[in-house]
């Protein structure tokens, strides 16, 4: 069985069905003195997985699944596992992704050396297991490691993120994480569970001059990306760049999250 290390770090994933892939993660963060296995049901080898690696596995509540037991609040689940971590730093780390030696350095020295705060990690996409460096569909960085003491919790039921508590600045750590990339048609699948969860959530009072504000911002970042698409294709190789089905996933996200605001949500004044 792995030992696990001595950093005073609870990890903390949410799974289900996270498969052989999951060791990879789990290899990951085994520097952490706990990793806390949020899971939803698995009936593959994650479980076992868990075990091997020493985890400690919590069951998603069911008040923020649905009834065939997909997350419907993606908040709601990270703080189900920040109320269960045993340690005031944490790194929370997804079933599918990988640490650099680099990061993991850095995250035990944050951990040691610096009062509560808030990090985020650069992110680097993997199709294949080949890096691809330059893409325009994903944020660059994310927080990913912060102090119990830093933040109020995590909001909003998709795309979710963390309220920090006031004077807390967000610092970037040395080294990637690794985001790799199924197949096209598996993306496809969550991008439509997540569209879906962002339309419910749309405030009952979503009304014209809202919808005209999220529109102008979301063609705005829209139009960023498509120039993005052409920059990096015309300045970078491109065996190194994302693949254009990759990138259109994302346009398609937005397209859709227009046009279903305005069929679902508004409410004319």
């Amino acid at each position: 069985m792995p030992v696990r290390g001595n950093v005073v770090c609870s990890a903390l994933s949410f799974v289900r069905n996270g498969g052989l892939q999951f060791r990879h993660c789990l290899e990951s963060a085994l520097f952490c003195r706990e990793h806390v296995v949020v899971d939803g049901g698995s009936t593959d080898e994650t479980l076992a997985l868990a075990a091997e690696y020493g985890c400690r596995v919590i069951s998603q509540n069911v008040q923020y699944l649905d009834s065939s037991g997909r997350i419907i609040d993606f908040a709601g689940i990270t703080n189900q596992a920040i109320a269960a971590a045993q340690f005031p730093w944490m790194l929370l780390i997804s079933s599918d992704e990988i640490l650099d030696a680099t990061l993991c350095e850095a995250i035990q020295s944050a951990c040691e050396n610096t009062n509560p705060g808030v990090f985020a990690f650069q992110r680097i996409v993997q199709v294949d297991g080949i890096q691809k460096p330059f893409s325009s569909v994903m944020s660059n960085q994310q927080i990913r490691l912060f102090h119990r003491d830093a933040i109020h919790g995590f909001v909003k039921r998709v795309h979710e993120r963390p309220s920090l508590r006031g004077g807390i600045i967000p610092q970037v750590l040395p080294g990637w994480m690794n985001i790799p990339f199924g197949p096209a048609t598996d993306m496809l699948q969550k991008h439509n569970w997540y569209l879906q969860l962002e339309i419910e959530s749309l405030p009952e009072n979503f009304g014209y001059s809202a919808w005209i504000k999220m529109t102008l911002n979301k063609l705005l970042r829209m139009i960023w990306r498509l120039f993005r698409i052409i920059y990096i294709r015309a300045t970078k190789p491109w065996s190194q760049c994302l693949p254009p089905r990759y990138e259109w996933l994302d346009i398609r996200y937005i397209l859709l999250l227009i046009v279903k605001s305005f069929r679902r949500n508004l409410h004319f004044i």
